[in-house]
């Protein structure tokens, strides 16, 4: 169900921030999302969200009332139109469909237990068997340009073919990695990333290499995407900094965000030529310039709109932004992993000028 953001407030917030290298800090306004509510309340929360190439968005719900209600695919359409996907879904309830990745063919993949399935443009629901068990669950997916899913286990990376073919690949190194994120680059290229102070890369036959990010300790290394200049940009979540590599293997200086006890999550390539991330348990939506300038907009308050046109307020304990992502409008779609809400932020991300955010 559709409620959406209409305005945005006036206050500000700044933030205290560490200066390293080049990077600086440039405090942003705080803000007050506007919803308005919902005409029914369907008692459904999302698990996660993926913009498809013609604008329309797909969502995996799962009930926030009865947790033997198995999760269900959404599709809504650029127009808004809604549809719900649940034959062909043969995982258990609480264990189910729990991330998305969307072809350029328009191919939904999904994983569920123990599969990855994936439903054709034809609207056919297919599941291939990966034998995922506790110790070798996948932790992210990504279509590559060969029109393949790739996804990473703690120690291995995978490939899955149309066809259902799956190939997969291991590190060789001694002790054993930990992959956590993968995405592909514009060098044709999958990278990874290895909470062993590690960025590496795959080939489309294999072969692999892998980069030393220059910390002495582990500081786990998470998200991974491609900046609008070809680099690839990675959070380091335990040090609260954000880094680049080039495709050739050259590191540069982090980019230190917040101090303190939080970690950057969220990270995508905006249409804007920067970098955008979250920090969930600051409330902070971030963006980092190619060249190192930071700026971070706090997530502060929300309200409802009534039928009357009335503001009421909403009492939200704690927004958790954990995963953005642009459309191919340029819009900033976000989804709050707390409170089970994808909302929207409208370009040209002028906080003063208002926000649009349709939360479902």
């Amino acid at each position: 169900m559709i409620f959406k953001i209409e305005s945005i407030i006036k206050s500000s917030l700044p933030f205290l921030c560490a200066f390293i290298a080049t990077s600086f800090y440039t405090a942003a306004e705080a803000q007050e999302l506007n919803v308005r509510k919902p005409q029914v309340i369907d008692g459904y929360s999302i698990v996660d969200f993926a913009i498809a190439g013609d604008g329309g968005i797909w969502l995996i719900e799962k009930s926030k009332t009865n947790q033997r209600v198995p999760e269900v695919l959404v599709e809504i359409d650029s127009f808004g139109k809604q549809k719900e996907y649940k034959e062909g879904l043969t995982a258990p309830a609480g264990d189910g469909v729990r991330m998305l990745a969307i072809a350029p063919d328009g191919s939904v993949w999904f994983l569920e237990a123990g599969k990855i399935g994936r439903r054709s443009p034809q609207g056919k629901i297919e599941e291939f068997s990966v034998a995922i068990d506790d110790d070798t669950r996948i932790s992210s997916l990504t279509v590559g340009p060969d029109g393949n899913l790739w996804f990473v286990r703690p120690k291995s990376i995978g490939k899955i073919t149309q066809d259902g073919v799956v190939t997969q690949y291991q590190t060789g190194r001694l002790p054993p990695s930990f992959l956590l994120d993968i995405t592909y680059g514009l060098d044709g290229s999958i990278w990874f990333t290895d909470k062993e102070n590690l960025v590496g890369k795959i080939a489309q036959d294999g072969a692999m290499k892998e980069f030393k990010i220059g910390a002495e300790k582990p500081v786990m290394l998470g998200s991974i995407v491609t900046g609008p200049e070809g680099n690839m940009w990675f959070t380091v979540r335990q040090g609260n900094s954000i880094g680049k590599i080039t495709p050739q293997g050259l590191v540069t200086t982090y980019f230190s965000i917040i101090g303190g006890r939080f970690f950057i999550q969220g990270l995508a390539a905006g249409p804007d030529n920067n970098i955008w991330y979250t920090v969930p348990r600051r409330n902070v939506l971030g963006r980092v310039s190619v060249d190192g300038k930071v700026s971070e907009y706090p997530i502060k308050s929300a309200f409802l709109i009534n039928d009357a046109g009335v503001k009421e307020s909403v009492k939200v304990d704690n927004f958790y932004v954990s995963k953005i992502t642009f459309s191919p409008k340029g819009e900033l779609w976000f989804l709050d992993e707390k409170n089970g809400f994808v909302g929207r932020i409208d370009p040209p991300y002028k906080i003063d000028e208002g926000i649009s955010v349709p939360m479902y």
